[in-house]
């Protein structure tokens, strides 16, 4: 009794079924791509500092230039071998099925070269989101899995393909629930920093990302490049000449930027720093721009640290002491890359000012991911400044919230050390003299109507209902 293996027939020299003269062309394009995306990962490898973002640079340059020889190859029409066609269907070449199947050109370096660079990936995949390393070790299986049975199904001349294939498929199914689930619990622990992985995650679970809602994306990245936002020249000094202003944050960012602005203006400015050495350099460089304008600096500088509510009442005490305040501008603000607790409250550190009990679920440090934590912070000051709107009397009060947009200020300085990232920055955020502008702006400009509103690119934006974001 012998056993049949099903075989067709073996390997021939030849192939009937070739690669065309675009199908060549197009894989010396791909070497080229690959050959340039290896030299400038190296040449970024000495930029980095830091060895482990360094050893990611290193590996992507080793599976840039694997790929990069694997398509030479194809290429140069090498690394392949001719298999009979199991199936015979309708091609360029007249054959004689009855007594042959025609041949099919296959490239074996191509799955080779996946072999060698895919668990390459991958590995960098999963050192990215902190992965522990019997995860890697399971992908990196799966992914030999795929590559071999892709192989074997593609040379080996047998009528039990399919079973190649099924095995791969399976293989496959479980690589990518490894990558979109387990991968991404990793990635959003407290332990893994802010990553483009992250938001990259965000977005795509965000329902407004794909849209045109007003809120989205892509109308958002319009209104970077489209808006016409206020300018220096659009604000009329007036409003401010004689005024108390009270900046929150104002060692850094727009709460800085706003003060040297409000300095040419001839009106008195009361600065915050949590870090008073910082804060003092931001006064002299205030008081500076008074000078420059031929105007008696009248700034002054506060201690002021917004995660302790006691050096909030002794801050409170004494500006109790002023005869009055006329206008405030409250932008300190934090976007932090790891989870922290406020010492003194115990409260998650970007939502520390709120005393709710009902925000206790921020303190879970596996609730959120940083972005998310931040986003939060933002729409309770939102929130909070509706119900502010409808309590104080708008003849005596008037109080709103502003985004000035993505700005190139401090905030982002716990996860933009990137290269890239700091490049598309310079691109794409509006600088800092845009967003105090705005404020500045709205400042000048809030009367009744507009109390309690919510101001983008420096005009009143209509509120949306609410839904439900804390459970």
């Amino acid at each position: 009794m012998s056993l049949s293996t099903n075989a067709i027939t073996t390997l021939v020299e030849y192939a009937d079924i070739t690669v065309s003269e675009p199908g060549i062309i197009w894989y010396w394009a791909v070497t080229g791509i690959f050959s340039l995306s290896a030299v400038v990962f190296l040449v970024g490898s000495f930029v980095v500092r830091h060895p482990n973002v360094r050893l990611l640079y290193y590996l992507s340059a080793l599976s840039c230039y694997i790929f990069s020889m694997t398509y030479f190859a194809m290429g140069a029409n090498i690394g392949w071998v001719a298999v009979e066609v199991e199936f015979a269907r309708g091609s360029q070449v007249v054959f004689d099925t009855a007594t042959q199947n025609p041949t099919r050109q296959v490239f074996w370096i191509r799955y080779a070269g996946w072999l060698l660079a895919t668990p390459i990936l991958m590995t960098e995949l999963f050192l990215f989101i902190n992965a522990p390393l019997s995860l890697i070790l399971h992908d990196i299986f799966m992914v030999g899995i795929v590559m071999i049975t892709g192989l074997g199904g593609a040379l080996i001349p047998t009528a039990y393909k399919w079973a190649y294939y099924v095995y791969g498929a399976f293989a496959c199914v479980a690589l990518a629930w490894m990558i979109m689930k387990t991968g991404y619990l990793h990635a959003t622990t407290k332990k893994m920093p802010v990553s483009s992985l992250h938001l990259l995650s965000f977005a795509l679970r965000n329902p407004y990302s794909f849209s045109l809602d007003p809120d989205g994306p892509f109308p958002a990245l319009y209104r970077l490049f489209a808006a016409r936002i206020p300018t220096i020249d659009s604000i009329d000094p007036t409003q401010f000449v004689g005024k108390t202003i009270l900046i929150t944050g104002a060692n850094g960012g727009c709460g800085f930027e706003c003060a040297k602005m409000l300095a040419h203006f001839d009106c008195r400015i009361i600065l915050t720093a949590r870090n008073l050495e910082r804060g003092q350099e931001a006064l002299r460089e205030v008081q500076n721009e008074a000078t420059r304008s031929g105007i008696i600096p009248k700034v002054e500088l506060s201690e002021l640290d917004l995660t302790s509510f006691e050096s909030i009442r002794s801050f409170n005490k004494e500006l109790r002491k002023l005869s009055k305040v006329d206008m405030a501008i409250l932008n300190a603000g934090i976007y932090d890359a790891e989870f922290s607790l406020c010492s003194e409250t115990g409260r998650e550190s970007h939502i520390q000012p709120s005393v709710n009990e009902l925000l206790n679920q921020i303190n879970d440090p596996t609730a959120y991911a940083c972005y998310e934590r931040y986003h939060i912070s933002k729409l309770l000051v939102v929130l909070w400044i509706q119900e502010l709107a409808k309590k104080v009397d708008s003849s005596k009060v008037l109080v709103g919230s502003i985004s000035p947009g993505l700005c190139r200020t401090g905030l982002f300085r716990s996860f933009n050390s990137n290269k890239i990232a700091q490049l598309l920055e310079k691109i794409v955020y509006r600088n800092v003299s845009q967003a105090a502008c705005q404020y500045l702006y709205v400042l000048a400009t809030m009367n009744q109507v507009s109390h309690g509103s919510f101001f983008a690119d420096g005009k009143p934006r209509p509120y949306k209902p609410t839904r439900k974001y804390l459970e």
